[in-house]
């Protein structure tokens, strides 16, 4: 036992031999370290340029397909449809001034120029667009509304624009009934007699404006009257029952007389290759 111990204390005063050295083994260890953080460092790098260089493939200015703005690619592809165009406008027809559609879109030809344009409304609350157009050098009137519209080629009487159309949306009304009965009344011999408010100037019983305007017998009239300061001419009859009916025409430049009137009269109720004219209507 006393061997024993003796021997280990031998042996642990004893220094064992180095079997490396150490301050080589530090540097060796520090130089390790470097590497790997300069190993790390790189991978950091790399990932950075890889988020970066796909937050580029995807930003302003491309596109998942390339295309310089980003959006889809809309180049046609073979076998796809192809969209129907629009059928092409019926062509206007000559003296088409407005069209109407079935939603009540009104359009203007679009060759006619806009001398003038207003809003009227009739008797019923209505609200009528009256238009003075030009089309292929003649001037019309027109008022339209979503349910179709009606047009004079002028001169209308010597009426402007809104009075015409005044006229036309309150055509047989009026406070007292008809607006036909609020200048004259004739009487079987074909005297005319004024209404309140209306002077006669002139009339000639029976100025034989044909058959047209009215059957043979049946008394007519025309007269220059003066109402509200205007001058009017009115071509009169006598309707079955008695009633009177008077067609008025504004004085203008191109029927400045009685005698004038007369004759445009003639010519608008005169018959011809089909059929005749509106009248003074």
């Amino acid at each position: 036992m006393q061997d024993i111990i003796e021997r280990l204390d031998a042996e642990l005063r004893t220094v064992p031999a180095a079997g490396f050295e150490i301050e080589q083994a530090v540097r060796t260890g520090r130089t390790a370290v470097r590497r790997r953080r300069v190993a790390l460092g790189g991978a950091g790098l790399a990932a950075v340029l890889a988020v970066g260089g796909l937050a580029w493939a995807v930003g302003p200015g491309s596109g998942p397909d390339g295309g310089p703005d980003g959006g889809t690619d809309r180049t046609p592809v073979a076998g796809s449809p192809t969209p129907t165009p629009a059928p092409a406008p019926e062509p206007w027809e000559k003296a088409e001034l407005i069209r109407v559609d079935a939603e009540g879109t009104i359009t203007l030809n679009p060759a006619a120029a806009v001398l003038e344009q207003t809003r009227v409304t009739d008797p019923e609350g209505t609200v009528h667009r009256a238009f003075e157009l030009r089309l292929d050098g003649q001037d019309y009137y027109a008022v339209a509304d979503d349910a179709g519209y009606a047009s004079q080629p002028l001169p209308a009487q010597g009426l402007t624009l809104r009075e015409w159309a005044q006229q036309l949306l309150t055509l047989g009304t009026s406070e007292s009934g008809s607006s036909d009965e609020a200048w004259v009344r004739i009487n079987e011999r074909s005297r005319v007699r004024p209404e309140p408010g209306v002077e006669i100037v002139a009339s000639r019983p029976d100025p034989g404006l044909g058959d047209r305007f009215a059957p043979a017998g049946q008394p007519t009239a025309v007269a220059e009257v003066v109402r509200d300061g205007v001058t009017w001419f009115l071509a009169v009859r006598r309707l079955p029952g008695g009633a009177t009916e008077a067609i008025p025409y504004r004085k203008d430049a191109t029927v400045p007389t009685l005698s004038a009137f007369v004759a445009y009269a003639r010519t608008q109720y005169a018959p011809n290759e089909s059929g005749g004219s509106e009248g003074l209507r």
